[in-house]
């Protein structure tokens, strides 16, 4: 290769100037495109745990079933919610979360999130600011608006299983 004109040497740079620019472009893009579908993917499995946790038959304890439907829908190992009004912990997955049980009841009760070393998130579940229980699961790399979002869920399948017993008890 040589080029012996000057002018060919401004054209040679262009083009490569160019070619790095454009290869930059095209990488981002396609950065973007996979966090868009990963965003898009994390929001269908939210609406399918909405979905199931309304369609939940009431045969069963809302503790056991929001663990069992958050492990299904998210494909975790594993998952347990803890209700602090029934000091009741409901247990899902494959697997088990080692040592989970008190760390639902402290994070419940100090209304903190908690990353643990053998790689579970324990997450403070609130209605209205107040903790009213606790979600455990495997670490599987979700953002902290979709593990809030998940919590924000077991919340309301909380409180939704509470107003189903108040009218029974009242019926």
């Amino acid at each position: 290769l040589t080029i012996v004109d000057p002018e060919n040497w401004v054209a040679l740079v262009a083009f490569l100037l160019t070619a790095v620019i454009a290869s930059q472009l095209s990488g981002r893009a396609r950065r973007r495109n996979v966090e868009a579908l990963a965003r898009q993917r994390d929001l269908e499995r939210l609406y399918a745990l909405s979905r199931a946790l309304l369609l939940a038959p009431d045969d069963r304890s809302i503790e056991t079933t929001l663990a069992e439907r958050i492990a299904d829908v998210f494909d975790l190992d594993s998952a347990a919610v803890y209700d602090r009004q029934s000091e009741r912990i409901g247990v899902g997955g494959r697997v088990s979360l080692p040592h989970v049980e008190p760390m639902l009841k402290d994070v419940a009760r100090n209304a903190v999130s908690v990353r643990h070393p053998s790689g579970a998130i324990v997450i403070a579940i609130r209605l209205g600011g107040a903790p009213i229980g606790s979600l455990a699961m495997t670490d599987a790399g979700f953002s902290d608006t979709v593990v809030q979002s998940m919590a924000n869920l077991a919340a309301i399948g909380l409180e939704r299983a509470r107003g189903q017993e108040a009218a029974a008890r009242a019926e």
